[in-house]
């Protein structure tokens, strides 16, 4: 499917955020159970905008046009985050944080085009054992009469110490947009966020379900 693709390319887009930013480390839990490691989780979006792909027939033929929303008042990335490291905090193995905007800064070079299919990477300097980088992306293929929405991650587990990949894997959910397709362009977006919200919620089930699987 093109949207799936065009998803999977905006997760792969080079970041241009510099990785020599100011560095924000976190200070070490002294309430870290002996054994518990602690896992930083970082959400990169190449494009905050909610994209679509419009398919109208015209007589005999079929045109596609892309459109983007800019998605008001809803920071996806932060709430993705938040429901990722809610879910994943029921694996006690770990101790679950969100990562901070230095910290963000620091690993976006990560999230680069050349750097994000290795299997290992520099060891992250990070006050952490674990870091979860998410690379995260929304849109829908839409039509006159519906559009089915799509929320995709890409996951990276790596460990700061030796910087290997311990979890390489894509999550994706998907569901029909409730109404007619130009609902989602609604000055208050208010369905469009309900849904985009569902969707986020049962991601973080499922890249709860593979983490659980994989060592930490």
């Amino acid at each position: 499917m093109l949207t799936r693709k065009l998803l999977l390319l905006t997760l792969a887009a080079v970041c241009v955020a510099s990785p020599c930013a100011a560095q924000e480390t976190a200070a070490v839990d002294p309430r870290k159970p002996s054994g518990v490691s602690q896992v930083v989780v970082a959400v990169h979006m190449s494009t905050t905008d909610f994209r679509i792909r419009e398919t109208k027939d015209i007589g005999v033929l079929t045109i596609e046009e892309f459109k983007s929303i800019r998605l008001t008042d809803f920071d996806f990335a932060a709430r993705l985050g938040d429901e990722l490291v809610s879910a994943l905090s029921e694996d006690k193995r770990a101790q679950w944080r969100m990562a901070k905007a230095g910290e963000k800064e620091q690993l976006a070079y990560l999230f680069g085009r050349d750097s994000w299919e290795q299997n290992s990477y520099a060891p992250p300097s990070l006050e952490s054992d674990r870091v979860l980088l998410v690379g995260a992306g929304c849109a829908a293929d839409a039509s006159a009469f519906f559009a089915t929405i799509h929320v995709e991650v890409a996951l990276r587990l790596v460990d700061c110490k030796s910087g290997k990949v311990l979890l390489k894997k894509g999550v994706g959910k998907s569901t029909r947009f409730p109404g007619r397709p130009k609902g989602m362009f609604a000055d208050n977006q208010k369905v469009l966020k309900e849904t985009l919200n569902k969707l986020t919620e049962q991601v973080a089930l499922k890249v709860k379900q593979h983490v659980s699987k994989s060592p930490i």
